[in-house]
């Protein structure tokens, strides 16, 4: 069940692997999103994900194409779509670059320097804007990452992972013409989810078994609250990991 200011809907989101492709079917009061994916196995090499999703609702249509994997030391994460509203009128978890209108193209890669250190770059397009951002991360018994990027300006990126008393925790700060904070914790009953942006907007999510609720406020969506309870059915396999 998801609700923000003037809206309650209840939500399914399902998927079923036939084949060798993953079917997906989500669906709430105003619109209905089908999707499929499979996947290109390349031995040790690595593997390359594919799919296919679109959404229909009241308010417009979508459709987008991804492709994400990994190839040796190099790792790939692709997505081109368009919307003809933004995407949250069309599925209530979608926010960020992807809720915009219009033509979203993102392109992630990372190439691994070393069994320690990680090179990351991301280049963007969400209509009207511009994005992108650069990494170097070095891990030991924890992880650094910093970086540089754009998004209406320049700013920094610091990131820390590594263990903290009760669990591990993922923390990353980015300050400049863009501010965002992230935070995950994550123990083995629970994993935590916290984020606070710049212009003013925040979310918090906990997720545990088969439950996550999230609660936040934004921009677009006012103060807005998501509670999920997930079904298995029939034996776990690779398409469904």
């Amino acid at each position: 069940m998801y609700g923000r200011s003037g809206y309650l809907t209840p939500t399914l989101e399902g998927t079923l692997p036939v084949g060798d492709f993953s079917l997906g079917l989500r669906t709430q009061w105003a619109a209905i999103g089908l999707s499929a994916e499979s996947a290109v196995e390349l031995g040790p090499m690595g593997r390359i994900g594919y799919g296919l999703r679109g959404s229909l609702g009241i308010a417009g249509w979508a459709v987008e194409g991804f492709a994400r994997g990994a190839l040796g030391p190099v790792g790939l994460d692709a997505t081109l779509g368009y919307a003809s509203v933004r995407r949250q009128n069309l599925w209530v978890g979608d926010y960020g670059e992807a809720n915009l209108s219009g033509l979203n193209v993102r392109l992630f890669g990372r190439y691994r320097l070393s069994g320690r250190e990680i090179l990351g770059l991301t280049v963007g397009y969400a209509n009207p804007f511009l994005y992108g951002e650069a990494s170097y991360a070095t891990r030991a018994d924890t992880t650094w990452t910093l970086g540089l990027g754009y998004r209406g300006g320049p700013y920094g990126l610091a990131g820390w992972r590594g263990e903290l008393d009760p669990g591990l925790l993922d923390l990353t700060v980015r300050a400049g013409f863009y501010n965002r904070l992230e935070a995950v914790l994550s123990t083995e009953e629970l994993k935590t989810r916290l984020t606070l942006s710049y212009p003013w907007a925040a979310s918090l999510g906990v997720e545990g078994g088969s439950w996550r609720a999230d609660a936040g406020y934004g921009v677009d969506t006012g103060i807005f609250g998501w509670l999920r309870y997930t079904l298995e059915f029939g034996e776990e396999n690779d398409a469904e990991r």
